[in-house]
């Protein structure tokens, strides 16, 4: 894996968009080769290729794809290469193509969002605390026609595993996203990923107080204390 790794940091497009690719496909077909593709750094050089399309907004769109899919396998199933990407800016990062006016990006994104979010309170309150506003706006959209890649962009949210959906449900505590979604609010599958993704974050959006350990649901000041609150993870 250490080889397949350093593929992607040479500045051939064509290269690093086949490594990504192959990583994908290795990591899916056997689960140890996840930690073999973090072990070699994998996950600091897909976060890498996709920080340098978001900077210069002339990437390659398949390769920006097959990179954010491969962060995908990467953490699926595993809460340390979870917590490694949040930590090596992951949630930013996506959070900066669920902007994008490309359906596939944005979809790619929200579908990373969403594994990176399941089962981890910290990469859900990182969601929360630069991202909140976005994701309204995802789940509020029309569906639009817009392009934005091909390949992988397809079945980004398709393969969103019925264990992340289900895990949206259960810790949201309500319906799954399909059927809300269909009922208001936003449209398309970024539109349901969003609302899916806003659903497992409730939980979650509570500010507690350092001084009295009192949760709090919003605001600038403690409920019991008076103490001052900021929202932090």
């Amino acid at each position: 894996m250490d080889a397949l790794v350093e593929l992607l940091r040479t500045d051939n497009v064509l290269i690093q968009r086949m490594t990504a690719q192959s990583l994908t496909e290795k990591m899916g077909e056997d689960a140890r080769n996840r930690d073999l593709v973090a072990a070699a750094n994998g996950v600091e050089a897909l976060v890498d290729i996709c920080v340098a399309a978001a900077d210069t907004h002339t990437g390659d769109d398949d390769l920006t794809l097959h990179s954010l899919e491969a962060l995908r396998q990467l953490i699926r199933d595993h809460p340390a290469n979870k917590e490694r990407l949040g930590e090596a800016g992951g949630v930013e990062l996506s959070l900066r193509f669920v902007g994008s006016s490309k359906m596939g990006l944005q979809e790619a994104s929200l579908a990373l969002l969403l594994s990176l979010a399941v089962d981890c309170e910290v990469n859900c309150r990182r969601i929360l605390k630069t991202g909140l506003d976005l994701l309204i706006h995802a789940a509020e959209a029309k569906p639009s026609g817009g392009g934005g890649g091909t390949s992988s962009s397809a079945g980004a949210a398709g393969s969103s595993t019925k264990r992340e959906r289900a895990a949206a449900a259960k810790q949201g505590g309500g319906e799954s996203s399909s059927e809300g979604a269909s009922a208001g609010g936003g449209g398309g599958t970024n539109g349901r990923l969003a609302q899916e993704l806003l659903q497992l974050l409730g939980p979650y959006s509570w500010i507690e107080c350092t001084n009295c350990n009192q949760l709090n649901p919003g605001g600038s000041v403690c409920a019991q204390c008076g103490h001052p609150i900021e929202f932090s993870y």
